[in-house]
């Protein structure tokens, strides 16, 4: 379809997915690849909700204030990169922290590195969740390291709740994270040290407030009905051409 003499348009989740359709499909009209970024219909809660919210997470996970509580969610847990979180965590010197890895992966290889590791028994593997918003507050910083994103809507879920993010830059959702005010982008998944110097930044009140007073304004900028409205753009230009007659 994307090869042809009359080719559809794209619209493209990030600009991450927009280069590599530009990349893969040499010539491709430029107009025809648009970017209709990615929306989510999650809203952040009251603060007061909010702060119950911490709490029954916290209680859940057995864990006091003063400890890190490190986000995990996702379904594959080797494309979105758990092994190299896990190796991360166990280079954090001397800190206080549990992961919860929320998603139905399997988890017996996790479990055998985090024994290896000497780690295991600060992961919490909780299987699926019905609610993952509850986490995005019970937490102090969503890590997704991931291989491979178009652009990740459990990243901006968490930044709408207020949620510090790290991620890698093979996620689409990176775009919207400004280093050391809503989280912290690594260039490699592969990188345990640097995963684990983003995750302990993140990790700073200063970033965990900053985040939090953000978390309007991004729920507006990352909203389904902004998305909706691009999507609807996006259709009335394909409309308006097949009208004049020149597509």
């Amino acid at each position: 379809m994307l090869s042809g003499a009359d080719p559809p348009y794209v619209a493209c989740v990030s600009e991450y997915v927009r280069r590599q359709v530009e990349s893969a499909f040499a010539g491709f009209p430029k107009d025809r690849n648009r970017v209709v970024f990615n929306g989510v219909g999650i809203e952040p809660l009251p603060l007061d909700s909010a702060d119950r919210e911490r709490e029954t997470i916290r209680r859940r996970l057995n864990v006091v204030e003063r400890t890190s509580v490190v986000l995990f969610a996702a379904h594959n847990f080797k494309l979105k990169g758990l092994a190299k979180l896990i190796e991360a965590l166990a280079e954090l010197p001397g800190s206080d922290w549990v992961l919860a890895v929320v998603g139905h992966g399997k988890a017996g290889r996790y479990r055998r590195l985090a024994d290896r590791l000497r780690v295991r028994g600060r992961i919490e593997f909780l299987g699926q969740v019905e609610d993952t918003r509850s986490f995005y507050y019970g937490a102090d910083v969503l890590a997704h390291p991931t291989w491979y994103d178009p652009c990740s809507r459990v990243v901006l879920e968490a930044l709408v709740c207020g949620l510090p993010v790290v991620t890698t830059r093979f996620n689409g959702a990176a775009e919207v994270i400004e280093a050391g005010r809503n989280g912290m982008v690594v260039d490699s998944p592969r990188d345990a040290a640097a995963l684990a110097a983003a995750i302990a930044q993140c990790l700073r009140p200063e970033v965990r407030a900053g985040c939090r007073a953000g978390a309007g304004a991004m729920a507006k900028r990352l909203s389904m009905a902004r998305h909706a409205r691009e999507l609807k753009k996006l259709y009335e230009d394909v409309l308006a051409e097949k009208m004049s007659g020149s597509g």
